[in-house]
């Protein structure tokens, strides 16, 4: 919280998301698709987001965010290049996020 106190945006933006009552693989599943850039291979989530910063935009551990990006690896939904998280099935990140698909992610 240290952190977020001295970043009063970062603070503002997890407050705003902890009220929704979003579960944890929601959370990531949107910060994923509301800040991944269009790009010629598609959508990509650039590199200077990385766990620990998702973590932090979202107020949540960054094992947590770790282990769902893991899960999302595994499922083939994003894959990691040079640039970044690479979403490949935006799709299915939408349907993570609407709840009509669920993820095993400990």
């Amino acid at each position: 919280m240290r952190y977020l106190g001295e970043h009063p945006e970062l603070l503002a933006e997890a407050l705003f998301l902890n009220k929704r009552d979003l579960k944890a693989p929601q959370l990531v599943c949107e910060f994923l698709l509301t800040h991944g850039l269009e790009r010629a291979e598609g959508l990509v989530l650039p590199k200077k987001f990385n766990n620990v910063e998702i973590a932090k935009h979202l107020s949540m551990h960054s094992v947590t965010v770790s282990r769902i990006m893991s899960a999302l690896k595994r499922e083939g939904v994003v894959v990691r290049t040079a640039e970044g998280w690479l979403l490949r099935d935006t799709e299915a990140l939408h349907e993570y996020l609407d709840g009509t698909r669920k993820m095993k992610y400990d």
